[in-house]
């Protein structure tokens, strides 16, 4: 399927004749009498009187042979310029059909390239027509969907960055960054490429395909099914590696996520992919749980969370998005998570998905860490923490992280009022907590004193 067009350049034509140029100049100098000055003057004199005489009668007797010869001078130079019209005319329609057959010739060629594409299966057959068309991106757009299609086996594109696929896809994106089709199919291709092996993240990654993809996401924020794979590219390739999530991290791709979150609010696999990406690139990175904070992620996380009520994987992604958050130990982002109320949209999650216990886990944690902070135990009560959190104990009794987590909460809350501890055994709190304490003997240990306060308001 290799196509080559051989140029032909015409080389301009110089003029080999030189203009040549003398100029003499001849000084006489001749002394006479002034009567031989005043003789050879008047003698030029009479010589131009005869020679004007002579040439009076000449005109008369060519006057009437010029005004016949006039006309058909007039029209041969007429005739003249007409024909010189034609020969460009004629260079002009060759030239014009030449171009028009190499344009055809070329179109018919990238057709070619485009059914071809639609048949190979081969990963380095890819790779070759790519390098062949490089400079054709409508070839290079379609070589992208196919790698899309080829995507329907996790195993056919796991050697994609050892035949430079990876590679080339990265290099198509660089050379084309303003044609929008090409970027949105580029950045589906290098997502399904980061999910098809850690070699193809390396990739990703040594072809510098990070910013690439960061540089996509900036130039079209309003394209939201770019948006949409861009982030999900950026979450897999983050997966699992330190490194690469601090690279993420340094080249702003936590930035961007965030602004494609905003920017799209509505649309649920976008909200979804981001909150993924944001969890993922958040945990064990307190540099990342900066970035976030400053970067307005905690309240894209809590509008999500507002927005799509009742959306199982948005509640899921959003808890431990958070969690990572409230793990990095930074008291300024407590306050800040505090600030978004991230307590209520914690609470309205836990009670509306009770079978996901991961986001019951991180909930409860959650609630644990915000309840070290006085302002935020009023939130919690508020809003109906103790319920959420006594019903979550009672669904998931052998849940370590859902018991511990909940008790530190209900402690915490018990120490604050009278009334905390009354509502804490009007929901069940007392007979939950000795459950926990029965199952879960280090529980036990660390909380006998939570329970005879709380045996007090009975």
């Amino acid at each position: 399927f290799f196509h080559f067009i051989q140029d032909y350049t015409i080389q301009p034509s110089t003029n080999t004749n030189k203009k040549k140029h003398t100029m003499m100049h001849t000084a006489t100098a001749a002394t006479t009498t002034n009567a031989q000055a005043q003789a050879q003057a008047q003698t030029h004199v009479n010589e131009q009187q005869q020679q004007q005489q002579h040439r009076h009668n000449d005109d008369v007797a060519v006057h009437n042979s010029s005004n016949d010869n006039l006309m058909q001078t007039s029209n041969h130079g007429r005739k003249s310029l007409a024909d010189n019209s034609t020969i460009a005319s004629w260079q002009s329609e060759d030239e014009s059909t030449n171009s028009d057959e190499e344009g055809d010739n070329v179109a018919l060629d990238i057709n070619q390239s485009l059914n071809i594409l639609e048949t190979l299966d081969d990963l380095p057959d890819i790779v070759d027509l790519m390098v062949a068309y490089q400079e054709q991106p409508v070839v290079l757009e379609e070589a992208c969907k196919r790698i899309q299609k080829l995507a329907s086996d996790d195993s056919f594109l796991s050697g994609a960055a050892m035949v430079g696929l990876v590679q080339h896809v990265v290099e198509a994106l660089d050379s084309y960054p303003d044609i929008e089709n090409l970027q949105e199919k580029g950045c589906i291709a290098l997502y399904y490429l980061s999910e098809s092996g850690d070699d193809n993240k390396e990739g990703i990654i040594a072809a510098n395909g990070i910013l690439t993809i960061v540089n996509a996401m900036r130039s079209f924020v309003r394209n939201g099914t770019l948006q949409n794979w861009a982030v999900g590219a950026l979450a897999s390739v983050a997966t699992n590696s330190v490194s690469n999530k601090m690279m993420i991290g340094v080249l702003n791709g936590i930035d961007v996520i965030v602004q494609a979150m905003q920017g799209h609010t509505e649309r649920i696999e976008l909200q979804v992919s981001g909150l993924k990406a944001l969890w993922s690139l958040t945990v064990n990175s307190a540099d990342n749980c900066a970035r976030v904070a400053s970067a307005g992620g905690i309240e894209s996380i809590v509008c999500a969370m507002n927005t799509h009520r009742g959306y199982s994987e948005i509640a899921e992604y959003a808890c431990g998005a958070i969690w990572s958050l409230v793990c990095s130990d930074d008291v300024s982002i407590l306050k800040q998570l505090g600030r978004a109320g991230v307590a209520k949209a914690i609470i309205e999650a836990m009670n509306s998905q009770k079978d996901l216990i991961r986001l019951q886990e991180k909930g409860c944690a959650t609630l644990a860490q915000l309840s070290t902070l006085t302002a935020e135990t009023y939130a919690i009560v508020d809003n109906g923490g103790i319920e959420a959190i006594v019903q979550s104990m009672l669904l998931y009794p052998e849940s370590f992280s859902v018991q511990e987590a909940a008790c530190n909460t209900l402690k915490a809350l018990a120490k604050i009022s009278t009334k905390n501890r009354q509502m804490i055994v009007n929901a069940g709190g007392v007979d939950v907590m000795f459950a926990a304490f029965d199952t879960f003997q280090q529980i036990a240990q660390v909380h006998e004193e939570t329970a005879s306060l709380l045996m007090c308001s009975l």
